[in-house]
């Protein structure tokens, strides 16, 4: 789906990391093929394993 807004969050605290605007959280747009990436993921120190949550909507639906 073209056109959806999705964010990528890291975790605040522990394993993780900052995108390029040096904070967690970062929005992209989707193209025509429905795909969305960020860039400049800087991972932290701190070692483990450790989530993102992805959150993709658009109009009135949402899904994450």
């Amino acid at each position: 789906m073209e056109g959806a807004a999705v964010s990528f969050h890291l975790p605040e605290e522990g394993p993780g990391g900052l995108f390029a605007n040096n904070i967690q959280t970062d929005v992209s747009v989707t193209d025509s093929h429905g795909h969305a990436s960020v860039r400049g993921l800087q991972f932290n120190r701190a070692s483990g394993r450790f989530m993102i949550l992805i959150v993709a909507s658009k109009e009135q639906a949402r899904a994450a």
